[in-house]
């Protein structure tokens, strides 16, 4: 019963994930075989809020976004407030980057 409650929750999540960045099958394959552990995180609770972290404090695009999670999909396993802020934070002051330069670096 555990693994069926955990096969549905992952493919749930897998189904938000896709819909939120419009993945394709074969993107959302990509991501999970590059990064498996997100199978195990809620998407409310941790994907939806980093994903939206990321974002905003980037300034991406909805196909920006994908870009990232597709070519790192590991940013979906970093704690945004903890490692991702800031790093980004620390970056853009050693290159003296500005938040349009910052993103295009990401």
């Amino acid at each position: 019963r555990d693994a069926v409650n955990s096969a549905e929750f992952s493919a749930a999540n897998c189904e938000l994930l896709r819909a939120r960045l419009g993945l394709s099958e074969g993107e959302l394959r990509r991501v999970v075989v590059a990064y498996p552990t997100v199978l195990g995180y809620s998407y409310e609770d941790n994907l939806a809020p980093s994903l939206a972290a990321l974002q905003q404090r980037l300034s991406l695009s909805e196909s920006q976004l994908r870009r990232v999670v597709i070519a790192q999909p590991q940013v979906l396993g970093y704690s945004y407030d903890a490692n991702v802020a800031p790093s980004l934070s620390k970056l853009q002051r050693r290159l003296q980057l500005c938040d349009e330069e910052l993103a295009r670096v990401v």
